[in-house]
């Protein structure tokens, strides 16, 4: 046990060294720095051997793996049903050309790729630092951040179920959070309905007409309200909770605040946010409503 938490460790290290010099190795930096910030990163994929001196890794011979220049992560979309999956750029030594590959199987990227280097494409694609404008005062933190992991739904009300002083019931909902992430975003609604039904009710704005009628900025409540916003190229593959004008964001490590110039940064596309797509208010039983302590 302690040699696995120890690995995982490293691995957490290897992964947030990578991240450190990733703003190193753009075109608009310093040739030199970006060639040290590349080097340092390809020195957390060390090719090792066995005791026969085999390669157990860095793959040279097999032409599919090889030849794939990129690698992105697509997390699971929780409205459209999709699992998460893999994309390569594969370029032909001999013709130089270049095409995408699709739908490259996690497994298969798993076993031909070194661990912390997946990990690292993962982290990459599902993790980055919101503008320092865009961060609440007074602080509030992020008590369960997703990491890698496709969980924002259930690790971000959790984070707002803590700051609310529910530390049991935020424990159990986090805990639950990669049961249910790979149900669609209305059974993980219902999951979680049924996880904090002794303690919340709550108002549903998930039918497309009552979700339109739903103005996150007219509607501010101190009660948590998850909310899957539906950005304006269509894209609802990410879920946050909302309390007054605190934004509990999984994949940051404090609260947004609620503006639209934050709901654009989130949806993350070039229009940014355009209305919500789903909503779930969690009204505390006997009508009581905590404060974020």
């Amino acid at each position: 046990m302690e040699d696995k938490l120890l690995e995982a460790r490293q691995d957490r290290e290897a992964v947030n060294c990578m991240m450190d010099e990733l703003p190193r190795t753009t075109k608009n930096v310093k040739e030199a720095t970006r060639k040290h910030a590349l080097a340092n990163i390809a020195a957390e994929f060390p090719i090792r051997y066995d005791e026969h001196g085999e390669q157990l890794n860095g793959e040279t011979e097999f032409k599919d793996v090889t030849e794939i220049a990129k690698l992105r992560y697509i997390p699971e979309n929780l409205a459209r049903h999709t699992k998460a999956y893999f994309e390569g750029l594969q370029i032909h030594a001999i013709a130089g050309v270049a095409h995408k590959i699709p739908l490259l199987n996690p497994p298969w990227v798993d076993f031909w790729f070194e661990k912390n280097f997946v990990a690292f494409v993962k982290h990459n694609s599902c993790s980055k630092d919101a503008p320092e404008d865009l961060f609440h005062f007074p602080i509030v933190k992020i008590a369960y951040q997703q990491k890698e992991h496709n969980t924002c739904l259930y690790r971000g009300f959790a984070s707002a179920l803590h700051a609310l002083g529910e530390y049991e019931l935020a424990g159990a909902v986090a805990l639950n959070a990669k049961n249910y992430s790979y149900l669609p975003a209305s059974e993980q609604l219902e999951r979680l309905k049924q996880l904090v039904q002794k303690e919340y009710h709550y108002v549903s704005f998930e039918k497309k007409r009552r979700a339109d009628s739903f103005d996150i900025f007219a509607n501010k409540s101190d009660n948590p309200t998850v909310v899957i916003p539906l950005s304006a190229d269509g894209g609802v593959s990410h879920a946050l909770t909302v309390i007054d004008t605190y934004i509990f964001d999984s994949t940051q490590s404090k609260c947004l605040r609620l503006t639209k110039k934050t709901l654009d940064w989130c949806c993350d596309c070039k229009e940014g946010y355009s209305k919500v797509y789903k909503a779930v208010r969690f009204i505390k039983n006997g009508n009581r409503t905590p404060s974020i302590k």
